[in-house]
């Protein structure tokens, strides 16, 4: 007799659960936990974990800022857990994990319970590309990274008995079983949830809210949370109308990080689905929302462009965001984004105005087309 097909095994990734308010967490001794290095939690060169800092992390645990009472919060990529959620994730699956130890203190300058910055350090090349919708892609190095549009699959050869682990080609994904589901769930952790990698992904409204809170965490200087928000935006926003917008902030807060080869990325990312053409079909007020993105969109490229060396690119996307009309649009929007207030494109009717696209230009704004908003 036959044998049945074993059940092909469920994957999923872990998210924070919405909220109407961020966590209440800030790091409180950072200038000295980082002095001489990166200004953020990042990994060690070359492999996941934590780099060797001279004392324990300090937070402040504060409800006035958020939320302090969940098990599961994300902090610059790394899980933020309750001793709890530690003790469940160890249990399920103890030789994925890196821990480091961080020391929690209240309003009053008295101890609260110690939480754990958590790493997931298992990476495997286990996507099955073939049934995954999945587009690979090159770096400007050479390597090879994935970009996902919807469903992701995995080789059980190659996944074996891991309960969770993260992607060689796109390390900032992580996936986990049914096993550490279910142990989650049976533990009653909070702040998690878990979202099936088998079918595709949630679109709007949910992309939207990501977004602003990404832009609170760059008014208030948090770069590092901005571009966590930013990718969840954009994971969840594919169909979205701000979907080349996700990408352009992202690129903005990679570029304020030095990150220049990430900015790059993003900058294309955000002309790619809002190519030059692509406004042209819609109404006045909606195209030239999307051209003045177009427009920062090159500008961005361009003094990342700058920024490596590579002049001559940089100069033919200033020019082609000159001919956008950037200069005219002064890019003021630090107090509107977070309300979703973007400034759209002005025209002048008069020739030779400055930053005002040329009359010959398939890009040429009708005077219809003024802010909605105003600048202050």
């Amino acid at each position: 007799m036959k044998k049945a097909a074993a059940p092909e095994r469920a994957f999923y990734s872990v998210l924070t659960t919405r909220g109407s308010r961020g966590a209440g967490f800030r790091l409180l001794n950072g200038p000295d936990l980082f002095r001489g290095g990166p200004p953020i939690f990042v990994p060690p060169p070359g492999r996941r974990g934590f780099r060797n800092y001279s004392e324990m992390p300090v937070f402040l645990a504060d409800p006035r800022l958020g939320r302090i009472d969940r098990d599961f919060e994300i902090d610059t990529g790394y899980w933020f857990i309750s001793g709890r959620m530690k003790a469940v994730v160890e249990g399920v699956d103890p030789d994925a994990f890196a821990f480091l130890q961080c020391k929690v203190q209240v309003r009053d300058g008295s101890e609260g319970p110690a939480r754990w910055l958590c790493d997931i350090v298992r990476v495997l090349d286990a996507v099955d590309e073939e049934s995954s919708d999945v587009e690979i892609r090159t770096a400007d190095d050479g390597s090879k990274y994935y970009r996902f549009s919807g469903t992701i699959r995995f080789r059980s050869d190659a996944v074996g008995s891991s309960h969770v682990f993260r992607l060689e080609y796109l390390r900032s994904t992580w996936a986990c079983d049914e096993v550490l589901r279910r142990a989650c769930i049976e533990a009653e952790l909070t702040g998690l949830r878990f979202k099936d990698l088998g079918g595709v992904p949630p679109q709007t409204p949910k992309a939207f809210p990501c977004w602003l809170n990404g832009n609170s965490h760059r008014k208030r200087g948090d770069i590092a949370a901005a571009i966590v928000a930013y990718g969840e935006a954009i994971r969840l926003g594919r169909r979205d109308t701000f979907y080349p917008r996700y990408f352009f902030d992202r690129a903005e807060a990679y570029f304020a990080l030095k990150d220049v080869n990430g900015a790059i990325a993003d900058y294309d990312e955000a002309i790619k689905f809002n190519p030059p053409n692509g406004p042209q079909r819609l109404n006045g007020s909606k195209r030239a929302m999307r051209l003045s993105w177009l427009a920062e969109a090159y500008w961005g490229r361009g003094k990342a462009l700058l920024e490596k060396g590579d002049r001559t690119r940089a100069e033919q996307d200033f020019e082609t965001a000159r001919k956008l009309g950037y200069d005219i649009l002064k890019i003021k929007l630090a107090a509107h984004r977070s309300r979703a207030c973007i400034p759209l494109l002005r025209s002048d009717r008069s020739a030779g105005s400055i930053g005002c696209p040329a009359k010959d230009s398939q890009h040429d704004l009708r005077q219809a087309d003024r802010p909605r908003c105003r600048l202050s």
